[in-house]
């Protein structure tokens, strides 16, 4: 029995011991929303039903076929298959409440003027206790291939997420009273939403300090590839200063700590993920730092450190909103005080689950996904 299985085993009970022992776990989510439209990329045409092709299967093969176009000019065929609710927050919100979390989301999931839930949300009304829409949400292209995702972003709406728009729709002392009630802040997507950065600044440096209490805090930053390096060091300085009065993850993935470790000062050329975590939260100054690609993933505390493999399918159902789930199993089992090996392998196992089912798992399906660890994929015939 290999480390990562026994992580996982260890996991699977003392989620179950800890779900079990105390109320569940109230998280307040915000505060992105985009229209997720899950789509593939037609290689050869078998028919002309809207499914009889074959996909382009990775990125790469994508890429390619990209690059023959250059000087020619080309066409490329894409099939929708869904129109999801998305977003960082709204994908991280579902996570926790399938997980059985009392979950308050907060963000750009109206319709009209934004102050009624978009029919693309409704799905989350029977899931959430609360939905507050304060903008309207962007759109995403979600292109989907066995070895990944690409993205394509159309965010104006999101850019009226703004500090402004919390206040006038939500209420100062509405949200410091939620927050007082809450054992989670999940704070998703500073990349997109120009106006996170002063709602992080906000939060770090008035309402947060004013609980009296130090809440979990889990940061998604959604790739932070496009921002400069000024940028990226001011909110560095903003989640430091978060730190001061509460306890901050930042989840990334394996793209993301590069630039985070380059930016911050860390060593970015360790390969171990661990290592790497050890390296960008030392330099950052937050209580974690968690890693994660489709091989695995890896946290770094302040005085400890996991790493655990798998669980990896070479034929996932679906990938975007993968890190997303990650990051609310991960959450959710900080928040109910588990360690970090324990916190890690639920993180993990989550996104094992949804890659699979398309969905996020209920508590006992993630506690019996752990205990059946490593999941090997099946021989090729």
């Amino acid at each position: 029995m290999d480390d990562s299985r026994q992580i996982a085993e260890h996991a699977a009970t003392a989620l179950q011991a800890a779900a079990g022992s105390r109320p569940k776990v109230r998280a307040v989510v915000g505060f992105d929303g985009f229209v997720d439209s899950m789509i593939r990329v037609v290689d050869r045409r078998r028919g002309p039903a809207p499914d009889e092709f074959d996909p382009v299967a990775t990125i790469g093969a994508f890429a390619q076929r990209i690059g023959r176009a250059a000087g020619r000019s080309g066409n490329i065929e894409l099939v929708v298959q869904e129109d999801r609710p998305g977003g960082n927050a709204p994908n991280h919100a579902q996570g926790l409440a399938a997980l059985g979390a009392r979950v308050t989301l907060i963000g750009a999931v109206g319709s009209g003027q934004g102050s009624t839930l978009h029919p693309t949300f409704s799905p989350l009304s029977s899931k959430l206790e609360t939905i507050l829409p304060i903008a309207t949400p962007g759109q995403t292209l979600a292109l989907e291939f066995d070895d990944g995702k690409v993205m394509f972003n159309i965010a104006q709406q999101v850019q009226a997420v703004t500090w402004d728009a919390i206040l006038r729709t939500v209420g100062a002392d509405r949200l410091t009273a939620m927050l007082a009630d809450a054992d989670l802040l999940s704070l998703n997507n500073w990349t997109i939403c120009a106006g996170a950065q002063e709602i992080w600044d906000r939060l770090s440096d008035d309402v947060l300090p004013s609980l009296g209490r130090r809440l979990h805090v889990q940061i998604d930053l959604s790739d932070p590839a496009k921002r400069d390096d000024a940028d990226i060091r001011e909110m560095l300085g903003t989640l430091r200063r978060m730190n001061a009065s509460a306890s901050v993850c930042l989840g990334l993935n394996l793209a993301e700590s590069a630039r985070i470790a380059l930016v911050a000062g860390a060593d970015d050329g360790l390969e171990r993920l661990g290592e790497r975590a050890g390296s960008i939260r030392a330099a950052i100054g937050v209580d974690a730092v968690a890693i994660h690609d489709h091989r695995g993933a890896a946290i770094a505390g302040t005085n400890d450190r996991a790493e655990i493999m798998g669980p990896f399918t070479r034929s996932p159902l679906i990938s975007t909103g993968a890190g997303d789930r990650f990051n609310a199993g991960l959450a959710l089992a900080r928040a109910l005080g588990l360690d970090l090996h324990d916190a890690l392998a639920c993180g993990v196992g989550v996104g094992g689950w949804f890659v699979r089912h398309g969905h996020a798992p209920t508590l006992a399906e993630l506690a019996g996904f752990l205990r059946a660890w490593p999941h090997p994929e099946p021989e090729s015939g």
